[in-house]
């Protein structure tokens, strides 16, 4: 991505809603073993190979991957591979909810996963981390509003589906 200096707009390609092998059901598939055993610089690689600029980790119930994530882009900044461009981190979490709605919670990109598991805390999830089928104590409402306390963003996840 070149630097932007001109005044106008810009299209970005940015997913708002991705997986890492922190999430149990990630890679899901007859290659879940292969796609699982990614690191994280093969796992940002790949959004730079696909032209995403900008990438939200949204794992189930889990901020495990964020730090990892942000090292891994530091060192290929410095290293450079093939295939590398520029990409912009934006660390969340998709919390299950109390009642079977899922909400994604987005924050700037300079927080860290410490974040996200304290955000979990707030709102009263003691399950397993990664899993999308424990929830939380509170409610949907509840949810939201410790999610915007912490300074992040809440975006319903699966407005079409069951979950």
């Amino acid at each position: 991505m070149s630097t932007w200096n001109w005044n106008g707009a810009r299209w970005w390609k940015f997913d708002f809603h991705t997986h890492t092998p922190a999430s149990e059901d990630y890679g899901k598939g007859s290659d879940q073993a292969q796609l699982r055993s990614r690191t994280p610089g093969e796992w940002l690689l790949d959004f730079m190979r696909a032209g995403v600029d900008c990438v939200a980790v949204t794992d189930h119930n889990s901020g495990a991957w964020i730090d990892c994530l942000k090292g891994a882009l530091q060192k290929l900044r410095r290293e450079q591979p093939e295939g590398f461009r520029e990409l912009y981190l934006f660390p969340g979490v998709e919390i299950s909810v109390h009642g079977g709605v899922h909400v994604l919670a987005l924050f700037n990109p300079d927080v860290a996963g410490e974040k996200i598991m304290a955000l979990l805390g707030a709102v009263g999830f003691s399950g397993t981390h990664g899993r999308s089928d424990d929830v939380t104590t509170k409610s949907f409402a509840e949810v939201v509003s410790e999610i915007a306390r912490a300074g992040g963003i809440a975006i319903p996840a699966h407005v079409d589906e069951n979950s």
